[in-house]
């Protein structure tokens, strides 16, 4: 460790990674020794907690200073997320959404980010003196513990990222046709449809907006935004 002193060692048991927190880097092993990453001043105090995300490749990192890093699996800052207003003290990888993870904070809060559009979901208020330990149960339940008090709930909700929109979506819907799977369509201000997505698809892009008219569909609801 370079002669520093290391302040809090973890184990992501996902990834089979172990992280090591010194005041002056960030080291990463794998459970064999095995040096993968090392971070030299991560953050500008020593990390509270670490996650590697094997979906995207990439590690998070959070301490005192409030904020969430997001670094390359060569140790390149990549993003930052803000929103935290005390030390974030735990970050965990959503058990069913592989683009979402979760932090909590002394703030008392529990905030759901995604690493597709880098941007925070929602935010849930929990614990008015702070959450020090947050982690998942083997049934996924998600608990959230201070010094009084221990929490547990229920994740009932996710979010998958498809696409996004070059203007503002005015109504959104499911389209289906005769031999053709479900279609999710959206139309945007300028009144043209765009298909972005299939139900059973990975969120790619199927065919552009103003090719719509030549097929059979049906819109069988839809709703305003």
């Amino acid at each position: 460790m370079g002669g520093t002193w290391v302040k809090k060692v973890s184990l992501d048991v996902g990834s089979q990674r172990v992280f090591c927190c010194s005041l002056q880097a960030l080291f990463c092993y794998d459970t064999q020794g095995k040096l993968l990453l090392k971070i030299p001043q991560p953050h500008r105090s020593s990390p509270s907690a670490c996650l590697y995300s094997p979906h995207h490749k990439v590690v998070l990192t959070c301490s005192g200073d409030c904020h969430i890093y997001k670094w390359s699996r060569k140790g390149s800052l990549l993003h930052k997320f803000t929103g935290h207003s005390k030390v974030v003290t735990s970050l965990l990888l959503h058990p069913d959404t592989c683009a979402v993870f979760i932090s909590s904070s002394k703030d008392g809060s529990i905030r759901f980010w995604s690493l597709d559009t880098l941007n925070q979901l929602f935010s849930l208020p929990v614990m008015v003196e702070g959450i020090e330990w947050m982690g998942l149960t083997e049934s996924s339940w998600l608990y959230c513990c201070s010094h009084r008090h221990c929490h547990t709930y229920a994740i009932n909700h996710f979010t998958h990222f498809w696409n996004h929109t070059s203007s503002p979506v005015t109504h959104i819907g499911l389209a289906s046709a005769k031999g053709k799977t479900t279609r999710v369509t959206v139309l945007q201000q300028e009144n043209k449809y765009e298909r972005e997505l299939s139900c059973r698809g990975w969120g790619r892009m199927l065919c552009p907006g103003d090719c719509l008219h030549d097929l059979p569909l049906q819109l069988p609801f839809s709703f305003p935004l």
